[in-house]
């Protein structure tokens, strides 16, 4: 019955999806020790920025980063009212973005993949508008500078990129100029940044050290060691094989554009998974950048699967391996 609770889109839903984030970064909040990655060298410089303005208060870079997984969460469920991504009106993507971002107990610390994600959250909202919309290249455009804007966070978050090219086919947006606006979307805030560093500081190659330095910064497994997390990760994994099976054969009877859009959705998943596992960008924290697109596929089986057992089996196996995740893992 878990199951059937979350899927309703109730005030009192949404607000046990939020207490459920708390509650799973409670541990975190007390026990500051728990942050096992150092994310205050990371060189990019909004980055870098938001660091030297939180300091070392640990408590406020937990309470930040929760507070950042809940908008995320939040804008997820808008992105799926506006186009209608799912088949129904649900805050499942909200939990699942929450669990999913959450389950890591070394990550619930301050980083820059959390800044990525929301504004890559906003590229894809941009994105999709850009197929229904009038205005397509100012959608493009606004794609572009979020992407480019994550990055300066995050460096792998530059992947998207491909992804926005990739949609623009998708999505039949036909002559030069998408292509233009989303070059020039993404181009617009690193021109101001070296323009920054050169007006300000006479050292464009200051910017270059930087990209250098976040290419062999934090070269952390993605997959945190331990029984309790291979069994999550296998968990996972076996609910993606699931879901991804039940999405391609739910395709078909989709409109067509909710069709192109779980296609782009399906690629970010793809690229991003890529550049998790590539030696050059190997790094733990892109699970918040991942869990968009999963968050979506997550929910489109959890709202449709007709097995009343199987569903509410897996959602409460998926609930436990989270709980059990923040209680034996020091």
């Amino acid at each position: 019955m878990l199951l059937k609770f979350f899927k309703r889109p109730l005030p009192r839903v949404l607000v046990v999806n939020m207490l459920i984030g708390l509650l799973l970064w409670l541990k975190g909040i007390v026990i500051t020790s728990t942050a096992l990655v150092d994310y205050g060298a990371y060189p990019m410089p909004l980055f870098r920025l938001i660091t030297f303005l939180v300091g070392d208060n640990f408590l406020v870079s937990k309470l930040v980063t929760l507070l950042l997984v809940a908008i995320i969460g939040l804008y997820l469920i808008q992105v799926n009212t506006r186009h209608m991504l799912l088949r129904q009106r649900t805050y499942l993507p909200a939990l699942f973005y929450i669990l999913l971002a959450s389950a890591s107990l070394p990550l619930q610390t301050i980083n820059p993949a959390v800044f990525a994600a929301l504004l890559m959250v906003g590229a894809i909202d941009n994105l999709f508008l850009a197929n229904s919309s009038n205005h397509h290249l100012d959608n493009l455009f606004k794609a572009g500078f979020l992407v480019s804007l994550a990055t300066l966070f995050y460096l792998p978050s530059a992947i998207m990129l491909i992804v926005l090219f990739f949609s623009i086919v998708i999505l039949n947006l036909n002559g030069i100029r998408p292509w233009l606006s989303t070059i020039f979307g993404f181009v617009t805030p690193w021109f101001f940044v070296v323009f920054y560093c050169y007006f300000f500081y006479d050292d464009i190659d200051g910017v270059l050290r930087d990209v250098l330095l976040a290419v062999n910064a934090l070269k952390v497994s993605f997959f945190f060691s331990g029984i309790v997390y291979r069994v999550f990760y296998g968990f996972l994994a076996i609910l993606l094989l699931v879901g991804g099976l039940y999405l391609l054969i739910s395709l078909p009877t989709q409109k067509i554009l909710i069709r192109k859009h779980n296609t782009i959705l399906v690629w970010i998943m793809v690229w991003f998974g890529l550049v998790a596992v590539f030696p050059l960008f190997r790094s733990s924290e892109i699970q918040y950048l991942i869990a968009i697109p999963i968050s979506f596929l997550f929910s489109n089986f959890f709202s449709m699967v007709k097995s009343r057992f199987w569903g509410e089996a897996l959602f409460l196996t998926l609930l436990v391996l989270v709980v059990v995740a923040q209680v034996f893992v020091p």
